[in-house]
């Protein structure tokens, strides 16, 4: 088991491990579209219960001789019963797709025929002297509320519409998150997807250069099938840092097969790191890297060590090597290794993951810094090969 403690890399002494995201700008587009659809509904009782203080207000100090109670309960439910038809006009697809000209045009209409509807159904419930007209003491008309009916309903229509613009901003930015999520889903399954194959031609280099031995071949062979068993997993953009150790352990038997005393690894992971969640294949092709540069340059035997610790909110992964610096050929392996490894902490993390390359004289080190997500309980349990 991976503990604070260290590995030295053998045949017989293989690396044994164990052990126990999204989009916020969906998740907040999402939020807000909530807050705006019930907020439609809010809009909508509060402007009628204003409209409804504001005309009893009025009706009482015109025509106090009108029922106040009767005439505030009719004003209330005649607006909330003749806005419908609006609302139902403005929510229609047609509508989002009319030009701005066609859209007023309709409003107008639409906000007149309301109008007219509940005056009519006023007088017929109220009488023509409470509710088409106010009059004073004496029968004089003071205002025809025709013209104030239509002004209110072309009122709640601006105010309803605009609430209606913010939440298609909103259902838009959700769309968009939608399609970013599916491609970068598409770019990290074609990114890990490199990697395997990659491995697998190497292995199979590896064993037609031991054809010789057969143990070798065995031991490479039953390496093999264990690696590749254990990625025809379901994808994951993450999973836990003790999976990949231990799926490590037989990428490195391979390696020690093909190199034998001219490679030494070692392998130290903190206790609380390894339900740390990480993009899979993350180290692999950082000890990669090391061995197909790092041999070519040291002096050997060459030793590749990998560290894994946590430092505050952070996981800390340092690769180092003996070897000295080799700046990758883009020709010879494009969309591989480090700047395969940039781009997927990219899209799974964006500027709060880090890649650094650090170069001394006869020493390299790769450090990957990552924001710490736990997996689950029952997700970070690995159990042993």
């Amino acid at each position: 088991m991976i503990h604070d403690t260290k590995f030295q890399g053998s045949k017989e002494n293989p690396i044994r491990s164990g052990g126990t995201h999204s989009l916020p700008q969906f998740r907040q587009a999402a939020k807000h579209l909530g807050r705006y659809k019930a907020l439609s509904v809010t809009y909508l009782l509060l402007f009628w219960m204003g409209i409804t203080i504001a005309s009893t207000l009025a009706m009482q100090n015109l025509t106090p001789s009108v029922s106040l109670v009767h005439f505030a309960i009719l004003r209330f439910l005649s607006g909330i019963l003749f806005t419908g038809p609006l609302w139902w006009i403005y929510t229609r697809p047609w509508f989002d797709q009319l030009k701005i000209a066609q859209k007023i045009l309709i409003l107008t209409i639409a906000c007149a025929g309301s109008s007219f509807l509940e005056q009519n159904f006023l007088e017929r419930m109220g009488g023509p002297s409470s509710f088409s007209h106010l009059m004073d003491d004496r029968g004089f008309i003071v205002i025809n509320l025709l013209p104030l009916r239509f002004l209110m309903y072309s009122m709640w229509s601006i105010g309803f519409l605009s609430i209606r613009m913010i939440t298609h901003f909103y259902r838009l930015q959700i769309s968009l998150s939608i399609a970013e999520s599916a491609a970068q889903n598409y770019q990290l399954r074609h990114l890990q997807s490199q990697m395997n194959p990659h491995f697998l031609f190497n292995a199979l280099n590896v064993i037609l250069a031991q054809k010789d031995n057969p143990s070798d071949v065995e031991l490479i062979t039953y390496n093999l099938a264990a690696y590749l068993r254990n990625s025809m997993n379901e994808f994951r953009d993450e999973e836990p840092l003790s999976k990949e150790l231990n799926n490590l352990q037989h990428y490195l038997i391979i390696q020690q097969c093909r190199f034998g005393e001219n490679l030494k690894f070692r392998v130290k992971c903190e206790l609380n790191a390894r339900n740390v969640l990480i993009p899979p294949v993350l180290i692999q092709p950082l000890i990669e890297n090391a061995i197909h540069y790092g041999y070519s340059t040291c002096k050997k035997p060459l030793r590749v060590e990998t560290d894994a610790s946590i430092t505050g909110e952070f996981l800390k992964i340092t690769v180092s090597n003996n070897g000295r610096w080799v700046k990758p050929d883009p020709k010879r392996s494009p969309n591989t290794g480090l700047s395969n490894l940039r781009t997927r902490l990219q899209l799974l993390h964006g500027n709060k993951a880090d890649l650094e390359v650090m170069k001394e004289p006869d020493m390299v080190r790769i450090v990957v810094t990552i924001p710490i997500t736990r997996a689950k309980s029952g997700q970070s349990i690995i159990p042993d090969s």
